[in-house]
């Protein structure tokens, strides 16, 4: 779901015309924490292992039938098991917590948690700029999770692929709220500047 537009006044001089507005005008309490994006996430890793724990014992079963068949050795097995689950957990990643989110903000757990992902702009990201954030939360899950620990100190709440991506984690119902409160303060500066705009919106 795309974030609402911003209602721009028109026909006003440059100088009072309405700011476009980005993250650094939120206020803190609108970007979402540390616990509550872990909470979202383990939400998601759970979804994801009702589909890759059946898929990985399908893999198991095909392999060891063609082992029991002479068609692969234990080895060979083990390899082609191992490669193929990792390719399907990638990809399954991939899809979901890249260019879905991308897409449309959110993972199902940050859309239970009622979450969302934003641009800097305020709007939501694309597919590739989803991807881009799944590079980076990748990277940032190696060393022992450090650029996840980073949304627990950044005043912002970015964890180390928000930073990358240039994105952040909000409250979707209080990021509503404070967008609405930052138009109507646009709405009231334009009014005050110009009353031909003031008579022209109360019309």
């Amino acid at each position: 779901m795309a974030a609402p537009e911003l209602r721009l006044v028109p026909s006003l001089p440059p100088e009072t015309k309405a700011l476009q507005h980005t993250t650094q005008d939120l206020p803190q309490a609108v970007f979402a924490g540390f616990w509550i994006r872990g909470a979202a996430a383990v939400f998601d890793w759970f979804l994801g292992s009702l589909i890759s724990n059946p898929m990985g014992y399908f893999v198991g079963q095909v392999t060891a039938t063609a082992v029991l068949d002479g068609h692969l050795t234990a080895d060979q097995a083990e390899a082609l098991g191992s490669g193929f689950t990792l390719a399907f957990a990638v990809t399954l990643n991939l899809a979901y917590l890249g260019i879905m989110q991308g897409i449309l903000g959110y993972t199902l757990g940050k859309k239970v948690f009622g979450l969302r992902v934003l641009n800097r702009d305020l709007g939501t990201p694309d597919w590739k700029k989803g991807i881009l954030r799944y590079g980076a939360w990748v990277l940032g899950s190696l060393p022992l999770y450090a650029g996840f620990i980073w949304a627990a100190f950044d005043p912002k709440k970015r964890a180390f692929h928000d930073r990358v991506a240039k994105t952040s984690v909000v409250y979707a119902d209080r990021f509503e709220r404070a967008l609405q409160a930052l138009n109507q303060a646009d709405i009231q500066r334009a009014q005050a500047a110009s009353p031909e705009i003031s008579d022209r919106l109360a019309a």
